[in-house]
């Protein structure tokens, strides 16, 4: 093998998959929470402002609360189109979403999975009774934005933990110089590769439903063989149920995955 085919095979061997990918930036998104939404005005300026991310849906579309007189709201009534932008300052590490943002009447349903009590600041009682506190599921004023994902860039450290990524971050702060290129590394998720996270997404509940399933299946089986064996009936539904749990519940989410990304038209290593 020549020297330019081992690279390329390094290569391609360094290029994380779609999966890695999705991990990377939801362990980003789930760590710095705050970011800023970019939107655009009726007069076509660019405007920001800060947003705390409530939760993430179907993945990858992006859940926020906010109040309903929010100039904002009027911004994305005119342009529904936004960017999210994620930057954690310990480490440089960032994170852009583009997508579009919608304020539908049906969203208000996930108040419940959203609403946090320090929410209770920016929605001050009208009788400025300090103590009073906001009902969000009657509130008028309670708005839930749900951005949907259209791509996806992030700029991931290698691990803190590693000696040379700490060396090299100390060594670059204290000398006032650039980190290495080597520590950082610049992902981008394309609309392909986000459709194939919903979809990976939705399916996870029912890939555990049939590997537990599979499991009961199989300690019945391994009941009966065990009673004739000497063995409890339930020592080895247990047994069974936990290997099944260990193994199969990784391979069918595997073998979902892949066909999943192939119907998605994403290749293992797409950038």
């Amino acid at each position: 093998m020549s020297s330019t085919d081992t690279a390329a095979a390094q290569d391609r061997a360094e290029t994380p998959t779609v999966a890695k990918k999705l991990d990377e930036l939801y362990a980003l998104l789930d760590g710095i929470q705050v970011g800023m939404m970019v939107t655009r005005g009726s007069d076509g300026h660019l405007g920001a402002r800060a947003m705390k991310l409530q939760k993430r849906l179907h993945g990858v579309d992006l859940c926020f609360v906010t109040n309903a007189t929010s100039h904002k709201l009027d911004d994305l009534a005119n342009d529904p189109h936004v960017c999210l932008a994620f930057y954690r300052d310990a480490t440089g590490e960032w994170v852009s979403v583009s997508g579009t943002a919608a304020t539908a009447q049906a969203y208000h349903d996930l108040v419940e999975q959203v609403w946090t009590n320090d929410l209770q600041a920016w929605f001050p009682h009208p009788d400025n009774d300090p103590d009073a506190l906001v009902d969000p599921h009657r509130d008028p004023r309670v708005a839930i934005v749900v951005v949907e994902a259209k791509s996806a860039h992030y700029s991931k450290v290698d691990s803190l933990l590693s000696p040379h990524v700490l060396y090299d971050l100390t060594s670059a702060a204290l000398t006032n110089r650039a980190v290495p290129t080597t520590d950082v590394h610049t992902r981008a998720l394309t609309p392909g590769a986000i459709h194939a996270a919903r979809v990976l997404d939705s399916t996870s509940a029912s890939l555990s439903e049939l590997a537990l399933r599979r499991a009961a299946a199989q300690a019945q089986a391994a009941a009966g063989i065990g009673i004739a064996g000497g063995i409890g009936v339930h020592e080895a539904a247990s047994q069974t149920t936990h290997a099944v749990r260990a193994a199969g519940i990784g391979a069918v989410g595997k073998q979902a995955e892949q066909e999943t990304m192939a119907r998605a038209g994403v290749h293992a290593g797409e950038e």
